[in-house]
């Protein structure tokens, strides 16, 4: 009986081993059409634009709400997809659309007493902005739109108030869009700080994957 039993263990076993090829091998069949590539979205410069009837702070000021959108700085505003930087796509104004929701916490307003040096626990200021953001990329019959979810800090580490503050900001973005008559699906990470090397500006950079999906 033991015997008849480990036959059957034993049989059914290499079945397994044979039907599981076939098994995996189809959801590679339903995708041969994919592919990944990297994906970068740079913008450098540019200046944020209330639009009418923003911010809006509640009574004590601490928290403010604002729809924006943001005008590029207009010589270093690029897509790249894939490794080649000679690939890269400049855009300009005429080809961006973008929707900045922000929410603005000011947990502690600047304080020009503080001194690191002196009290580092002191309390010094510190503020926070949680932005939702929608932007699209057109060029020819392509576009790709991009849905980001970001937090900004800023935080005072001085008491100059131009100078003294550590800052910078980080999220996740996902995206869609059509390039050369293909659906693309995008994600990846999104960070904004200051370029300290070639250019004294504000930079945000989008890093990410663009995934090909077929006509």
């Amino acid at each position: 009986m033991q015997k008849k039993i480990m036959i059957m263990l034993t049989t059914f076993a290499l079945l397994m081993m044979l039907v599981t090829p076939i098994v995996s091998a189809k959801p590679g069949m339903m995708k041969n059409n994919e592919r990944f590539e990297s994906f970068v979205m740079h913008l450098q410069g540019g200046t944020s634009n209330p639009v009418e009837g923003y911010p809006i702070s509640n009574p004590n000021d601490k928290v403010s709400f604002t729809k924006a959108v943001w005008t590029l700085g207009g010589y270093n505003d690029f897509i790249q997809i894939g490794d080649n930087e000679a690939d890269r796509i400049y855009f300009t104004d005429a080809d961006f659309e973008n929707l900045l929701c922000v929410k603005m916490l000011t947990k502690t307003p600047f304080n020009p007493e503080y001194d690191p040096l002196v009290d580092p626990d002191a309390e010094h200021g510190y503020m926070e902005w949680n932005y939702k953001i929608y932007e699209k990329v057109t060029w020819g019959d392509n576009y790709i739109e991009m849905y980001t979810v970001e937090r900004f800090f800023l935080e005072q580490i001085g008491p100059n108030p131009e100078l003294d503050w550590s800052f910078g900001g980080s999220g996740n973005f996902h995206g869609l869009g059509e390039i050369d008559g293909q659906k693309v699906q995008l994600t990846g990470m999104r960070h904004a700080g200051l370029d300290l090397v070639v250019y004294f500006d504000f930079v945000v950079e989008n890093t990410g994957t663009i995934q090909f999906l077929g006509n």
